[in-house]
């Protein structure tokens, strides 16, 4: 009799488990991913401001979001099924949305207070770590409210607390790597086990402006810097093995990084070459590739090539190169820098590619 009730009872609980799991994650269960790997970009082409995708090609363009709000910094989840996004759509003001990769359903993921932007996921695909108003959050994909994780509230409550202007997720462990916003400089460094409040964050490079990117093969973090003490190059650094290498340095106050992406196997980076005037940068003049080992850098598109991103096979470079109309296209290259092709064509303004991961089968 008792066996038969706990029988009863363990059922039961295992159906309501069942059915919490299946009301937490929703459509996202049924969602597969794109047969082949695709571009996610930002275009105004059907008149909004809407998220698009296409193929590396060009072909088979798909308008994901429709509405009247801004969407914005797309990402690709691991698994290629979602991507995330920035959008005003609701209440005039930026908040994280999670889609369907072909815009089969949408869901906003955030309600607290402060503007959101840059979501990145979290390498197992269950969390999201975005800026909202100078401060870093992280929050679960599927439940939950975010937490703030830097500065932590104990810290954001002191006068050393700054804001930070960015923050991108280590590919393969519970790291972050931020740009901290001070008067007049910024700072990169890495938060490793962010988890626990007590340990210190690893500097990396202090300068009067800073991008970074996570290597997609192993722990190393590339730094673009721009007047760090009068120079202006790229640094890689092995935070694991407190390990900081320049890979390449320009002479003088003329040229100098800006936005850089590794290649899916780490050996190479691409990066923006800018014009720089009174320590800052003014205008882009092209995009480049270079060693992770250093080197000289190779030339892969002229004129305002911005915002690179790899295909997942690491044969091509995306980009957005600016038309005479002050409009963009997402052009993409071959990695020998030969083999240039327009992609969107004219129609709009595209903007922020970001190309996914290859998609694995089910």
């Amino acid at each position: 009799m008792n066996r038969g009730i706990f029988t009863v009872l363990g059922a039961i609980i295992v159906v309501g488990l069942a059915g919490l799991y299946l009301l937490q994650h929703g459509q996202a269960l049924f969602n597969s991913p794109p047969p082949t790997d695709r571009i996610a970009f930002i275009s105004t082409r059907g008149g909004q401001t809407d998220l698009w995708t296409m193929k590396g090609d060009g072909d088979d363009k798909r308008q994901v979001t429709s509405d009247i709000g801004m969407d914005i910094s797309p990402a690709w989840s691991p698994d290629c099924r979602e991507i995330v996004s920035a959008s005003n759509r609701e209440e005039n003001r930026y908040e994280i949305y999670v889609t369907a990769w072909n815009g089969k359903y949408i869901k906003r993921l955030t309600t607290s207070s402060g503007t959101k932007d840059l979501p990145g996921w979290s390498p197992d695909g269950k969390e999201i770590v975005f800026l909202s108003s100078g401060t870093v959050h992280v929050l679960s994909r599927f439940k939950g409210d975010d937490v703030q994780i830097m500065p932590t509230v104990e810290q954001g409550a002191t006068q050393f607390a700054r804001p930070f202007a960015a923050v991108k997720w280590a590919p393969d462990r519970r790291s972050l790597a931020a740009v901290e916003d001070a008067d007049t400089t910024r700072r990169a460094l890495v938060r490793e086990d962010f988890d626990n409040p007590d340990r210190e964050p690893i500097p990396l490079v202090t300068a009067g402006s800073v991008e970074l990117a996570w290597s997609k093969k192993d722990y190393r973090v590339a730094v673009a810097f721009v007047d760090r003490e009068g120079a202006n190059g790229i640094q890689v650094a092995d935070p694991a093995n407190m390990d900081f290498q320049d890979i390449f340095v320009t002479e003088g106050d003329t040229t100098g990084p800006g936005d850089l992406a590794w290649s899916p196997d780490g050996k190479h980076i691409a990066f923006e070459m800018w014009e720089i005037r009174n320590h800052v940068r003014d205008k882009c003049r092209g995009l480049y590739v270079i060693s992770a080992k250093g080197g000289k850098p190779r030339l892969l598109a002229k004129g305002e090539a911005m915002d690179p991103t790899w295909s997942p096979d690491g044969k091509y470079v995306a980009y957005t190169l600016a038309r005479k109309d002050g409009k963009r296209d997402i052009w993409r290259v071959g990695v020998d820098g030969k083999g240039a092709v327009n992609l969107t064509g004219g129609e709009g303004d595209n903007y922020q590619p970001e190309w996914s991961p290859m998609p694995k089968k089910r």
